[in-house]
C-alpha cells in the first residue's frame, strides 16, 4: 500500500504546473502515547518508556503520516520522540501550567510539507486561557488547535487534537461543544473551508449523548449531534467498508473530518511492534483522506508558481547587512551564569553562550531572540558553535535543527521556516541562504529544536553558540531579465496579472476562471523560456597526456578523408580472400 500511495504523490506532482491544487491528498493519525508505563506483564515484558519510544520511532518511520494528534505526552516523551522523529516538530502546551507541566495535546506536523501559521492550547472549561479543571472532573483537560499552510500547494486548513474526561458522557458533551465552538470560531476568523479533528475521546461509537447505547447506529453520535455550525463525520464510520483496515474491534480513539473530505484509507494498527513492545495501551489510527480545493486556494497555488517562473529570468542583486549590532538586541529563555547571551556578538571565539539547565523549566525549546531596529523582510544568519574546551561538548550541543518564526511585539510569533543539519560533526560555521518573511518583522526568534547529543536540561535539548550574527538581505532596484524581448514580455504580463490575482484573493473574490488564466501566462513564460534555449555544444575531447593522439572521425562522425582510401583497399582484399575460401 505504501508504494501505490507513493506511485499517486508521484503522479501528482508529475503535473504540478496545472493540476497539482484541485487535489490535496493527506494521512493523518491520532494516537495516544501513555504518559505512564505500561504493564511489564504484557507483551514481551520490556515496556520500558526507552523500548517504547524505540518502537514508536520505528512504527512512525513505517507510516509516515503527515499529521499526528498525540495524547498524553508529557514534555520529556515529546522530546523524546521528536529525538526520534527529525522531520517534525510539534506544537502545544502543558495542561499542568501553561507551559512545560502536565500531559500535552500535542500536534506534530511534517515541517518539510506544513507551516503552522497559528496554534495555541485551551482548556476545556468556562475559562479555556486560564489553568483550570471542569467541575466533577479529575485532570486539567485541554485542546490544541493549529492552522496549517501546504508549502507545495498553498492549502491551508485547521486541525485539532484533544482528550476527553472518563468521568461522565455529560462533560464530555460539554467538552466537545466547547471545542466545537472554538473550531467554529476559527473557520470564520482565517476563511476555513476544512477542519480536522483527532483524540481520545473515551467514549464508544455506540454511544448517545447521554452515555446510553444506541441500538440502531446510524452514523451519529454525540460528537456529530453537537454541529455548532461545523459538521464532521467520523472516519471509521464513514469510510467505504473497501477502504478499511483494522486489527482492534473497538476503540475510543476517533478521526473526525469535515463534510467534503473523503477516504482512501483507515486503519487501527496493533498496540505492538513485531518484536513484542508495546507503544501503546492504545491503537494507533490513521487515515488517507483527500479534498477538493477552493478557487481560493487555488489561486494562491498559481501564484507561487508564477514566482517561481519570473523568478528564473531575473538576475537578482543584494547587499547585506548586518543587522546585530547590541546586546540589548538579544534574549533567550535563560542562559547559565558566566555563559551570558551578550558572548555571541563579542568576536570572540572562545567564548560562548550555554542555554540554562538548572532552574524553573521553559514552555518551549530553547531560543535566542533577536530585536530588530525596524522591521525586516529578508534575512540571513550565520552561527558559530563553540569549539573551546572538550570538542564532544561543541560537537554535542551544536544546532543541528532550528525553527525559525517572527513577530511584531516578541511574544508567540509565525512560523517562518526552519534549517537542518548545519554541515554534520566537522562543521564549525555556518552560514544559512537569506530567506524572506511572510511579512516584516522585529522580532525573529531561533528555536533550538534538536541538537546531536540531544541532552536534555529543563526537558529541552541543551546548545552552545560561540558567534551569531543577523544581516537583511536588500534588493537592488536592479532587476534585469538577461532573456529575449518575447520573454521578457511575457514576465512582464506575468507580473501585473500575478498582482491581479493577489487583489482578489485579499479580496475574497478570486473566481476559478482567474486562476486559469494565471496558469496559462505562466505556462506562456515557459514556452517563451524553452524557445529561447539553445543548444548546449558538446566539450571538446579529452585525451588525458596523450595530445598527440588524432580523431579518426571527422566533426560530423565520418572518417577522416586520408584514411577512407585505406579502408576501401582493405574491405577489397577481404572480399578477394573470402571469394578465394567459398571456392
Amino acid at each position: 500500500y505504501m508504494k501505490l500511495r507513493s506511485i499517486r504523490w508521484g503522479v501528482l506532482l508529475a503535473v504540478a504546473p496545472f493540476t497539482w491544487a484541485a487535489r490535496q491528498d493527506m494521512r493523518i493519525m491520532t494516537f495516544n502515547i501513555r504518559h505512564g508505563g505500561i504493564d511489564v506483564s504484557i507483551g514481551n515484558g520490556q515496556n520500558t518508556w526507552e523500548n517504547r519510544a524505540l518502537a514508536i520511532h520505528r512504527y512512525v518511520d513505517s507510516v509516515q503520516p503527515d499529521i499526528i494528534g498525540m495524547q498524553e505526552t508529557v514534555r520529556t516523551q515529546l522530546m523524546s520522540l521528536l529525538s526520534g522523529m527529525p522531520a517534525y516538530c510539534t506544537v502545544g502546551r502543558g495542561c499542568d501550567n501553561g507551559a512545560d507541566e502536565g500531559r500535552v495535546t500535542a500536534i506534530a506536523y511534517r515541517t518539510d510539507r506544513f507551516r503552522a501559521l497559528a496554534w495555541d492550547t485551551f482548556w476545556l472549561t468556562d475559562t479555556p486561557s486560564e489553568v483550570s479543571k471542569v467541575e466533577g472532573g479529575i485532570n486539567n483537560l485541554t485542546a490544541t488547535w493549529a492552522i496549517f499552510e501546504d508549502k507545495l500547494s498553498g492549502v491551508r486548513f485547521g486541525f485539532c487534537n484533544t482528550h476527553l474526561s472518563t468521568v461522565s458522557a455529560a462533560i464530555r458533551y460539554y467538552e466537545i461543544r466547547l471545542i466545537k465552538t472554538r473550531m467554529r470560531d476559527l473557520r470564520q476568523q482565517y476563511g476555513l473551508t476544512n477542519f480536522f479533528l483527532t483524540g481520545d475521546f473515551n467514549m464508544r461509537i455506540y454511544e448517545n449523548a447521554d452515555g446510553s447505547k444506541a441500538e440502531d447506529f446510524q452514523g451519529e453520535n454525540y460528537v456529530l449531534a453537537s454541529n455548532l455550525g461545523v459538521s464532521m463525520k467520523d472516519a471509521w464510520s464513514f469510510a467505504p467498508q473497501l477502504y478499511k483496515r483494522s486489527t482492534a474491534i473497538d476503540g475510543v480513539d476517533y478521526i473526525f473530518v469535515t463534510k467534503n473530505v473523503s477516504f482512501d484509507h483507515v486503519q487501527r494498527d496493533p498496540r505492538e511492534d513485531a518484536d513484542g513492545y508495546f507503544l501503546s495501551d492504545h491503537y494507533p489510527f490513521w487515515a488517507d483522506v483527500h479534498f477538493t480545493t477552493s478557487a481560493t486556494e487555488d489561486a494562491r497555488a498559481a501564484v507561487r508558481e508564477a514566482w517561481c517562473e519570473i523568478d528564473s529570468v531575473c538576475d537578482y542583486a543584494y547587499i547585506r547587512t548586518k543587522l546585530l549590532t547590541s546586546a540589548d538586541q538579544l534574549s533567550t529563555d535563560g542562559t547559565e551564569p558566566g555563559y551570558p547571551v551578550s558572548n555571541i556578538i563579542d568576536g570572540n571565539a572562545s567564548t560562548f553562550t550555554h542555554s540554562q539547565w538548572k532552574g524553573t523549566a521553559r514552555p518551549q525549546p530553547h531560543y535566542v531572540q533577536v530585536e530588530l531596529r525596524q522591521p525586516v523582510a529578508n534575512v540571513c544568519f550565520t552561527y558559530r558553535r563553540r569549539d573551546t574546551g572538550s570538542a564532544i561538548d561543541g560537537v554535542r550541543d551544536r544546532w543541528q535543527d532550528v525553527m525559525v518564526t517572527a513577530s511584531e511585539d516578541g511574544t508567540q510569533g509565525d512560523y517562518v521556516t526552519e534549517f537542518h543539519d548545519f554541515g554534520g560533526d566537522a562543521l564549525r560555521t555556518y552560514t544559512s541562504p537569506h530567506f524572506p518573511l511572510r511579512r516584516p518583522c522585529r522580532h525573529l526568534r531561533f528555536h533550538v529544536m534538536h541538537t546531536p547529543g540531544e541532552v536534555l536540561r529543563n526537558n529541552y535539548p541543551q546548545y552552545t553558540c560561540s558567534e551569531f550574527q543577523l544581516y537583511e538581505y536588500i534588493l537592488l532596484n536592479s532587476c534585469p531579465r538577461k532573456a529575449s524581448p518575447e520573454v521578457c514580455a511575457a514576465a512582464d504580463a506575468l507580473e501585473l496579472l500575478i498582482a491581479t490575482t493577489e487583489e482578489l484573493i485579499e479580496k475574497g473574490t478570486v473566481k476559478r476562471a482567474d486562476v486559469a488564466a494565471l496558469q496559462n501566462a505562466t505556462q506562456l513564460l515557459r514556452e517563451a523560456r524553452l524557445s529561447y534555449a539553445t543548444a548546449i555544444s558538446p566539450p571538446p575531447e579529452k585525451h588525458g597526456s596523450h595530445d598527440n593522439i588524432i580523431s579518426i572521425y571527422d566533426p560530423m562522425g565520418r572518417l577522416q578523408p586520408s584514411l577512407q582510401q585505406g579502408v576501401n583497399i582493405l574491405r577489397k582484399a577481404d572480399d578477394t580472400v573470402c571469394k578465394v575460401l567459398i571456392k
